[in-house]
């Protein structure tokens, strides 16, 4: 397996106890946890297409946390490389607060439809208003709850240490001819 380091924009404020950069410690034994003989590399956003040339895995999680609109979150080359890897049948997991709104509202993405053709899902809107996700049956989880934000005197911060304050997560619709998997708590696509 290996997990793609894509977070380029850490959101903290003094009261966050999370956003520790690097996510491959809660992916990595999740990934493994269930799949004896697995095991995990890590290599970041910038070094992937360098790395997927050269040697071939059985599945790809690309994270790009809250990466938006201040910074390319997937640069042409690796759109290029993720396109490849789901061409070539790999499973590809890619995962991001802000990536469709990034993709579509951003400088540095000219093709809006790439979530459509490379991975079935269309972009809908920049909120949720849910950071909890109805599993559907496909993990052994009902729901799976993620970086839920409370505030202090009006600055939002996740509630535990080992998630982040995603306040405003994306949601998605099925591109035509595939299904929405995983739901937010209000119906959204997840």
């Amino acid at each position: 397996i290996l997990y793609v380091d894509g977070v380029d924009r850490e959101v903290k404020t003094v009261y966050d106890a999370n956003n520790l950069r690097s996510y491959a410690r809660i992916y990595g034994p999740a990934a493994t946890l269930n799949d004896a003989g697995y095991g995990i590399d890590s290599v970041d956003d910038e070094a992937a297409a360098a790395l997927l040339a050269k040697q071939s895995y059985d599945l790809v999680v690309w994270s790009t946390g809250e990466t938006s609109i201040d910074t390319d979150v997937l640069s042409k080359a690796q759109r290029d490389v993720l396109t490849k890897l789901r061409a070539d049948g790999v499973p590809v997991i890619i995962s991001g607060a802000e990536l469709g709104y990034a993709i579509h509202a951003s400088r540095y993405c000219d093709d809006t439809t790439y979530l459509a053709t490379t991975f079935d899902a269309v972009y809908v809107d920049d909120t949720s208003d849910s950071n909890t996700i109805r599993t559907n049956g496909l993990l052994n989880a009902e729901t799976l709850d993620y970086g839920t934000c409370i505030e202090y005197g009006g600055i939002a911060s996740a509630r535990t240490s080992d998630t982040a304050c995603i306040e405003y997560p994306d949601y998605y619709n099925a591109a035509e001819g595939a299904s929405v998997l995983l739901t937010y708590h209000n119906g959204h696509g997840a």
